[in-house]
């Protein structure tokens, strides 16, 4: 098995720890879709816009500023539409599917062999 270098060890350990508390964004959207209402409580919205900015800056800190973007729109996606938790769930699928995604990459990508300079 090839060694992983150090770069691509940041990257998957802070996609790790981005899945992590992109989790816990998940059980505030799903806490505030339980009350039944179309619009969550403003106490719901403030606390899912900090952990996901939360996740925002472990992302763009790993070097993914695209699926950062994608998770620091979470505050808008609730304060604005005519479906803010169904619009909410759909984007909290997709970051959690981008992030799998980019995790399952980079492991690919630092497993397969360099070739070494000067060759």
């Amino acid at each position: 098995m090839a060694k992983i270098s150090a770069e691509d060890q940041r990257k998957m350990a802070g996609l790790e720890e981005a899945k992590r508390k992109w989790d816990h964004v998940y059980a505030l959207v799903e806490q505030a879709a339980q009350g039944g209402a179309r619009r969550p409580d403003p106490v719901y919205v403030g606390q899912i816009g900090r952990a996901a900015k939360g996740v925002a800056m472990v992302l763009r800190e790993s070097g993914f500023p695209v699926i950062a973007q994608a998770a620091d729109e979470m505050p808008m996606i609730l304060r604005s539409g005519s479906a803010p938790l169904r619009n909410a769930r759909d984007r909290t699928a997709t970051v959690r599917a981008s992030i799998d995604q980019a995790y399952r990459t980079t492991r690919t990508e630092a497993q397969r062999i360099k070739p070494v300079e000067g060759d």
